[in-house]
């Protein structure tokens, strides 16, 4: 898990330069998603939705930064196993 953040934080500083507010949701909606993982008393739905809005927060960046949305999808997967 750490490695995917150290990937992500590296892909979030490049799409920074452009798309500063995108930024700020993706690693919004990691911050919340991880603390939803990692809760003692998980609340399925909370995850489910901060999951859904970090996978989101990645929408149309499939062709320009490929490799951002790489990253966050191997995150949104490893967090919801860690979640069950």
């Amino acid at each position: 898990m750490l490695d995917l953040l150290s990937t992500l934080k590296i892909e979030v500083s490049d799409l920074s330069k452009t798309h500063a507010e995108h930024t700020q949701s993706i690693t919004g909606f990691t911050e919340v998603s991880i603390h939803e993982a990692m809760r003692e008393e998980k609340n399925p739905q909370l995850l489910k939705l901060s999951l859904q809005g970090l996978s989101t927060s990645v929408e149309g960046f499939e062709s320009s930064h490929p490799k951002l949305v790489g990253v966050v999808n191997s995150i949104c997967f490893t967090l919801s196993n860690i979640g069950i």
